[in-house]
């Protein structure tokens, strides 16, 4: 109703006074002496609360939120006053607009507890990343480090810290990626942030545990320069190997900036590619605009690793610059899995195909498991990252990652630091095949008890044990297990282990002549690897007649199934340097020997030739061979046909009628018992075209 109509009504002036003034003495008491000022998008943020309430039920009715609070704190006549017990307290003031990302907030604060510690202030100060405390002499930035970020006492001494019963001035400032810390307008140390994302969430004032603080008044204010603020969602970015990831880019003009922007962005060499769909952006004052970033991980050849994307923002003598990281794994994370039966070997535990028959067994692979979140009830603790019991089927575990979070907290994982649960653990287990894993940082990296018909082959253990002890295997039943593939395919690397290669042979008895198997066994490992085992990569060049020919790719070998699967890349190149011959290969075939071969036909317009590859199973590199092609007859298999056809034109030479340069295979000029042997050699390999 109008003010005219209640006059209308017969109400006076007087007493639409008098209850105007009835109103506000009721909602005083739970107002705060708060000024917040955003008038338009193009205009700067600024707050301050002056603690003025009635009471912590009026406070946080007024929007500040709490965390930890007992019922010993208090607020009354403009001072807050925390009394922190068993945790420590904070208060939160999240109505903060968005965009916010150079920023200074003010604690007046008082430590009047009766205790000796000089760490009970607290101004809390949150992004949209991570939350910084800072008690006036340590700052701490959250999730991640357990440690400050910066120290301003290296001494025991009282007169270092903040004083009892004294107001002290707690600042953090934020401009451009630097976070600067104050204390009575003195600085006491900077941190370059490394993530771009410093846009203002939250402030507050906090006590710690058994503390007991008083605080006067909070301000929080935007630079009031023209700026454009510069930020990355998300961040940080986690990407597969060799997957696409789109973050966005967003400028925000601040202050009443104007302008155009050019963007960059740049990845150190081996790391991801970084491409923006636009690298100019235009604002208007209180305006934001977006750029794509679209980054490409590059294949990793560990189990993860973290990349920096440097991105920069430039207009007229204004440049800031941000870091996005980049967290690449080379597998796919999974929650820890639990096989209780042979019932439970499904695609939701992990299995990726097969049947648990031995010809086609159930085939867990390419995960990236944190066993520290493994919890099997009833004991809720961590169990293992892969925990398989009472089965008799046969499965394969391969190229799977198994860590317990990881060493020292230094992962996006929580991580137990010792080590909390086991990698691997079967529990009366038959027909199991372990293949090509890497068990970091576990209690034990490999468990098996009560269980037979176990191969361990081509894993890798690093770093597994208890309270500094190594532990990487546990083996109640070692002599119906086996932990090696025999001679010459080997064994697991073991981190622990001793790392000698002086000789070779089954008995590590011929010397000298190493072999990429160290001549010490370790424990029931007759034949442990001399480095950690890796997919095999192929990066050759070899030369023959007048062509060099280039080979490029990754393949993989599963012993469990003798299979090699990959992709090689053949590349030819004439004497001038020109590109005669480019295709891709895709690898795919069975094998029986110890070390698996075969062969890639490169047919050109000049040349018909062949590469003879071998992975050598225990280092897992890849050696060939540049002949002429052994497939004379060119039917796709190096059969009778080839081999005849070569021994019809043994010892003839340029110039015989009877030579034919096809079957010269090493291009000598005669065919002699070497291009026989050639061809003897790739008899039956497989070939692709």
């Amino acid at each position: 109703m109008k003010v005219s109509e209640l006059l209308k009504h017969g109400w006076t002036i007087a007493r639409l006074v008098t209850l105007v003034s009835l109103i506000l003495a009721s909602i005083l008491p739970s107002m705060s002496g708060t000024v917040s000022v955003r008038g338009s998008s193009s205009s700067t943020f600024a707050f301050r609360d002056d603690f003025n309430y009635a009471s912590m039920s009026n406070m946080t009715g007024s929007g500040w939120t709490t965390s930890g609070f007992g019922s010993s704190n208090s607020v009354g006549n403009g001072i807050l006053s925390l009394r922190a017990t068993y945790e420590n307290d904070y208060l939160i003031w999240s109505n903060i607009p968005s965009g916010v990302s150079d920023w200074t907030v003010t604690l007046r604060s008082q430590d009047v507890s009766s205790y000796i510690n000089y760490d009970d202030l607290r101004l809390v100060v949150s992004t949209a990343a991570h939350q910084y405390t800072w008690t006036g002499f340590a700052l701490f930035r959250y999730p991640f480090e357990q440690t400050p970020i910066i120290s301003t006492c290296s001494t025991t001494s009282a007169s270092c810290y903040p004083q009892k019963f004294a107001w002290d001035l707690l600042t953090l400032q934020m401009v451009a990626g630097t976070l600067s810390a104050y204390i009575n307008g003195t600085l006491k140390g900077s941190y370059a942030e490394p993530d771009p994302n410093t846009y203002l969430t939250g402030i507050g004032p906090g006590a710690n545990a058994y503390s007991s603080s008083n605080y006067d008044y909070i301000t929080a204010t935007e630079r009031t320069t023209l700026y454009f603020g510069l930020g990355v969602t998300p961040s940080p970015l986690t990407l597969l190997s060799q997957q696409t990831g789109s973050p966005v880019v967003q400028v925000d003009s601040r202050s009443g900036f104007a302008g155009s922007v050019n963007l960059s962005a740049s990845a150190a060499a081996g790391g991801p590619t970084a491409t923006l769909s636009t690298s100019t952006v235009s604002l208007q004052s209180g305006a934001s605009a977006t750029s794509t970033l679209t980054i490409v991980a590059p294949r990793l050849t560990v189990p993860e690793k973290d990349f920096v994307i440097t991105i920069t923002g430039a207009s007229g003598t204004q440049s800031r610059s941000m870091n996005l990281t980049v967290h690449v794994y080379e597998r796919t994370p999974h929650t820890p899995i639990l096989i209780d039966g042979n019932g439970n070997f499904t695609l939701a535990n992990g299995v990726r195909r097969g049947s648990g028959t031995a010809t086609d067994p159930y085939v867990i692979s390419d995960w990236d498991i944190d066993s520290s979140t493994s919890y099997v009830i009833p004991t809720f603790v961590p169990e293992a990252g892969i925990l398989i019991r009472h089965t008799t089927a046969y499965f394969v575990i391969l190229s799977v990652y198994v860590h317990s979070g990881l060493k020292g907290y230094s992962s996006y994982y929580g991580g137990c630091d010792p080590p909390c649960a086991d990698g691997i653990d079967l529990q009366q287990v038959t027909n199991g095949y372990i293949e090509q894993n890497t068990l970091y940082w576990n209690r034990y990296g490999l468990a098996l008890t009560g269980s037979s018909n176990i191969t361990v082959i081509g894993n890798n253990f690093l770093q597994n044990g208890i309270s500094g002890v190594t532990t990487e295997l546990i083996d109640d039943n070692s002599k119906m297990n086996r932990w090696d593939g025999g001679y010459p395919v080997g064994g697991n690397y073991w981190s622990d282990g001793v790392h000698v290669d002086n000789c070779s042979g089954p008995a590590q008895n011929l010397c000298p002549n190493p072999d990429g198997i160290s001549d010490y066994s370790y424990w029931y490992d007759r034949y442990p690897l001399m480095n950690p085992s890796t997919d095999p990569a192929v990066s050759l060049n070899m030369s023959f007649l007048d062509v060099t020919l280039s080979l490029s790719g990754n393949l993989n070998v599963e012993w469990a199934t003798k299979t090699v699967t990959g992709t090689i890349t053949a590349t030819e190149f004439n004497n001038t340097s020109q590109t005669v011959f480019s295709k891709t290969f895709m690898i795919n075939f069975t094998f029986s020997a110890v070390q698996p071969r075969f062969l890639i036909v490169v047919s050109s317009i000049t040349t018909s030739l062949a590469t003879t590859c071998k992975v050598n199973s225990s280092t897992s590199q890849v050696t060939c061979m540049l002949t002429r092609d052994p497939d004379v007859d060119h039917d796709g298999i190096i059969g009778l046909v080839d081999f005849a056809a070569i021994a019809y034109a043994y010892n003839s030479a340029v110039g015989d009628t009877r030579y034919d340069p096809s079957y010269d295979l090493n291009a000598d000029g005669t065919v002699t018992i070497v291009d026989i042997g050639i061809v003897g050699h790739d008899y039956g390999l497989p070939v692709f075209l």
